[in-house]
């Protein structure tokens, strides 16, 4: 109740109305209601009052020292109600009890969770708090400066898939090798070693490896899960300011959006995204499997939109958020230039080569063949 009304005295001076008489009636009212249930403000232990304590905001002074409610002088409860309202008439002492109440939900919310969660929980009341944004900015920013932080592990796993697909055609060429040796007679469990070998030293002299890339995924997945479980937990707990810090249409981010179209558009930004770049590098892969590839990503953004229509609008924040900021960054890793400086293989210029190689007799390297020949020395003849 408490927290209804300090949310609802927020909104009154955030709109630049400092007539709070039609709250004030709430304020008394949540007063009583300390009193009458017994409750000592000041100094409870419950979540709401830890979270005025926490947050510095002023001290009601309305303490019950009786262990019935029956014994409260109810004669002074409307003078403790007028005291209060008096106090929270103060612009400052409003925006400090709001901000309390936003941090004591976020703290009960965040009580059961995993680490990861409640941390994502309080870093999301750190970012509001301290920049003043309004909830759906909060996420968004958030968002971006997380996917800031882990760039360097998406870009590790673009490289190591571009140079999967450089060291593809020498693979699949010992791939070949290994079924004409065990079709010739070699031992199987030999034929096995030997290829384990050579395989190994084609993805260490690509410096590449499957593996390195599942990790990447893992990173990337446990955040993406988080983030979601974080906000759904703050949108389940109706932290006050957030049912009104939405934008335009979705000005209540704890609900769903009622005309579906932030899940479209989320879903959109996906798709533009896999129409941009679902065949970053995979220029070393079949033409049927990109296609394929690039198919179950259209399928998947399609399907997606419905299972998602009833979810909170401030989980869309964090997606559209994410998924605009991969949309540039596939953009980006379309500039030559770019690659260079962040050290990405251009595929395009090297697929002529890897589709020349491709079918043709069994070759060994001492250099990698994509890159330019190393000259030999030239020896003066004697006599």
């Amino acid at each position: 109740m408490f927290r209804g009304s300090a949310s609802r005295l927020l909104r009154v001076v955030a709109a630049g109305n400092f007539d709070v008489g039609p709250v004030f009636a709430d304020v008394a009212t949540s007063t009583s209601y300390f009193a009458s249930a017994n409750c000592n403000v000041a100094g409870s232990s419950s979540p709401v009052a830890s979270g005025f304590d926490n947050w510095g905001s002023p001290s009601f002074g309305a303490r019950c020292f009786s262990d019935s409610p029956a014994d409260v002088d109810q004669e002074a409860v409307p003078g403790a109600a007028s005291n209060l309202a008096d106090s929270l008439l103060n612009p400052d002492s409003i925006v400090q009890l709001a901000a309390a109440c936003d941090h004591a939900t976020i703290v009960a919310e965040a009580a059961g969770r995993w680490p990861i969660i409640a941390g994502l929980q309080y870093g999301l009341d750190w970012m509001h708090l301290t920049t003043g944004m309004p909830w759906w900015a909060t996420i968004a920013a958030t968002t971006l400066v997380f996917r800031l932080l882990t760039f360097p592990v998406a870009l590790f796993q673009i490289k190591n898939t571009y140079r999967m697909s450089q060291a593809k055609p020498e693979s699949e060429l010992l791939v070949t090798e290994y079924q004409n040796k065990v079709a010739s007679g070699m031992d199987m469990q030999e034929a096995r070693t030997w290829y384990t070998t050579e395989l190994g030293a084609i993805w260490k002299k690509y410096d590449c490896n499957p593996m390195k890339s599942f990790g990447t995924l893992a990173v990337n997945g446990t955040l993406f899960v988080s983030f979601f479980m974080a906000l759904r937990g703050l949108s389940e707990a109706q932290v006050p300011s957030m049912t009104w810090e939405g934008l335009s249409w979705f000005s209540n981010l704890t609900v769903a959006d009622p005309y579906y179209a932030l899940p479209v558009l989320s879903a959109l930004f996906f798709l533009a995204t896999v129409e941009l770049g679902a065949a970053d590098g995979m220029q070393g892969q079949s033409e049927a499997m990109v296609k394929r590839m690039r198919m179950m990503m259209r399928i998947l953004s399609v399907v997606i939109v419905p299972f998602t229509i009833n979810l909170p609008s401030g989980v869309f924040m964090y997606w559209i958020a994410s998924n605009a900021f991969s949309l540039g960054q596939t953009t980006l890793l379309k500039n030559r230039k770019v690659k260079e400086v962040l050290g990405v293989p251009d595929l395009d210029v090297k697929t002529k080569v890897i589709k020349e190689m491709v079918g043709k007799p069994v070759q060994t390297f001492s250099y990698n063949p994509l890159k330019a020949k190393p000259k030999r020395k030239k020896f003066a003849s004697v006599g």
